[in-house]
């Protein structure tokens, strides 16, 4: 009896105890959940834009460490662009090759604060004068902003010489150097003998921030008339307007000739087909243009303004 006694208060002490450690305070509340009043954020910690490299895409933006709202942009395969959204959709906008130019934003935008023409002049060659300034001027007066030229004299090449382009772009990497992201953004400009691989009516190419200029086919389709040096304005002129995203090779604005992609249909301006190939003789009436269109100023404009790649201005 003294036994189940002690065995039932023993059963009471226990059941006491327990419910004296569960209640009589108030139970805290997850940390995650608001107790009311007014909350403070800490403050956003934006992430970084890094500048654009030629031919590698438009800039990318950089989420902060932790954050699910990064936005980027980068180059897929077949000069396709990948953009992922803020919930990890991505989607792709084909584009070709040739639009996948990033210089335009670089030297036109808030990325640089000034542009150097910088020439690659093989011996025996000499730019006209009148052409390079005519061009530093042109985009000084565009990009609003400081434009200055460096020259650098370049072993000749056998008057033979047939350029491709990966030949051109490792020349220019050798002697001129690249973009490295800092504050003056550079096109590269190879003054060569010789020709053009594909054809030798091309009298000039451009390839993102590299042009590449033949003056002894300019020189060979000039005349009495028309000179070596006024032919070379116009040329040096047009790829430079490549390389600055003419026509609709940054944008997309639906405007370029569809007989001559990335070329203006206007013979008024700079940007037309025949500016850079042996028709420059023959087509225009008259001497050829030396200057952008109104349209052409517009696209340049729109990109000076942080137009993004692919924009319709």
């Amino acid at each position: 009896m003294g036994n189940l006694r002690r065995l039932v208060m023993a059963l009471i002490v226990a059941v006491s105890m327990a419910a004296c450690g569960s209640g009589g305070g108030e139970e805290e509340p997850p940390k995650d959940v608001s107790i009311g009043g007014d909350v403070t954020l800490p403050p956003s910690k934006g992430g970084t834009t890094t500048p654009p490299t030629p031919g590698g895409g438009a800039p990318a933006t950089t989420a902060a460490k932790g954050s699910s709202a990064a936005t980027t942009a980068k180059p897929a395969a077949d000069g396709a662009t990948t953009t992922t959204s803020r919930s990890g959709s991505s989607q792709t906008v084909q584009t070709t090759p040739s639009r996948n130019n990033a210089f335009p934003a670089m030297a036109l935008q808030g990325y640089s604060t000034s542009i150097l023409l910088k020439f690659g002049v093989e011996s025996g060659l000499e730019p006209s004068a009148e052409a390079i300034e005519h061009v530093r001027s042109t985009f000084e007066g565009i990009a609003r902003k400081p434009v200055r030229v460096e020259r650098v004299t370049l072993t000749a090449s056998p008057s033979t010489r047939r350029w491709k382009g990966d030949d051109a772009a490792a020349v220019a990497r050798d002697r001129l150097g690249e973009n490295d992201g800092g504050n003056t953004a550079m096109l590269r400009i190879l003054w060569v003998h010789g020709r053009h691989d594909a054809s030798e009516g091309t009298l000039g190419f451009a390839s993102n921030d590299l042009i590449v200029i033949f003056p002894q086919r300019i020189r060979h389709y000039s005349t009495p008339v028309l000179s070596a040096a006024r032919l070379e304005k116009t040329v040096l002129l047009h790829e430079a307007g490549h390389s600055f995203g003419l026509v609709d090779l940054y944008l997309n604005t639906g405007r370029q000739d569809p007989e001559h992609p990335a070329h203006s249909s206007n013979r008024e301006s700079v940007m037309y087909y025949a500016a850079e190939t042996s028709a420059i003789a023959t087509v225009f009436d008259g001497p050829p243009p030396t200057t952008f269109d109104a349209e052409d100023l517009a696209d340049f404009e729109a990109i000076r303004k942080g137009a993004q790649r692919g924009a319709r201005r």
